[in-house]
């Protein structure tokens, strides 16, 4: 059983209402009707940001009038292009029709679709639109003498020695070219020997002994139709050669083809007459 609680007068502790309904105690609190509460979600008005219309404005007439400009700049372009186009093709027209009135007519030039050549050194001065046979100065074919003939390159101005119908063996042959005079087939030589010289001083002993003397050459090949079909093979007229022995006459007069043979200074000595 409990003991029943008294209060005692003497006693400081705040006196304890007993209460005998329920077993728990706990505070009450007092709720508002719901229709009291005051709302918690106000009403705002929304905040619309507005870009100044001042700004956008200027933007628009700064893009508008680049616009402008570049189509202005376009147009100046293609006038100028156009100009300078129609006065070329108008100055041409011009020119062409002066050039036609300053040309000879069809009759006074029967050969006129040909062009032009001038013969090479050594060629006959009157040779026009022909293949020019290069003249050897042995008066081929009414002189059929070995004559030594004494002769001087263009462009190098090396001396060097024509021997008139005479020939080389193949055997001692370098390599073979095409040339149109026997002084351009003399320079050929002249080159091979110094590039051989230079190989030699960078110390390529290769062929050392290797030296061209001279070269035997044909003038009627020099037209390359007559020298495939004489020798059907590669139209060559020159043919340098390392050495000046087995020089022989020309083994083609019975064929009425011209063949010299071509020495560099000091070479083929006591071959030919004087």
């Amino acid at each position: 059983m409990r003991t029943a609680y008294r209060h005692d007068a003497s006693s400081q502790l705040p006196e304890v209402h007993h209460q005998e309904s329920s077993p728990y105690a706990y505070p009450i609190l007092v709720q508002t009707p719901i229709s009291e509460v005051p709302p918690t979600e106000g009403y705002y008005t929304p905040v619309v940001e507005v870009l100044p219309t001042t700004a956008t404005a200027r933007k628009r007439w700064i893009r508008w009038w680049t616009l402008a400009l570049i189509g202005v700049f376009i147009a100046i372009i293609t006038d100028l292009a156009r100009s300078f186009i129609g006065q070329t093709i108008k100055k041409g027209r011009e020119s062409g029709v002066a050039s036609q009135a300053a040309s000879p007519s069809p009759s006074a030039c029967p050969n006129s679709t040909s062009a032009a050549i001038a013969p090479p050194l050594g060629a006959p001065t009157n040779a026009v639109n022909t293949i020019v046979i290069p003249d050897t100065g042995c008066d081929w074919p009414n002189n059929k003498e070995r004559r030594r003939l004494a002769k001087q390159t263009n462009f190098f101005m090396v001396n060097y020695t024509t021997i008139c119908n005479s020939g080389w063996p193949v055997s001692v042959g370098i390599i073979a070219l095409w040339t149109l005079t026997p002084s351009d087939c003399v320079e050929a030589c002249i080159k091979f020997n110094q590039f051989a010289d230079m190989n030699r001083r960078n110390g390529d002993l290769r062929n050392d002994d290797l030296r061209c003397v001279g070269a035997g050459f044909v003038p009627s090949w020099t037209n390359q139709t007559t020298g495939a079909r004489d020798t059907r093979g590669p139209p060559f007229n020159c043919y340098p050669k390392s050495s000046e022995k087995g020089i022989i006459p020309n083994d083609r007069a019975s064929e009425g083809t011209e063949v010299v043979v071509l020495c560099l200074d000091g070479q083929c000595n006591g071959i030919g007459q004087s």
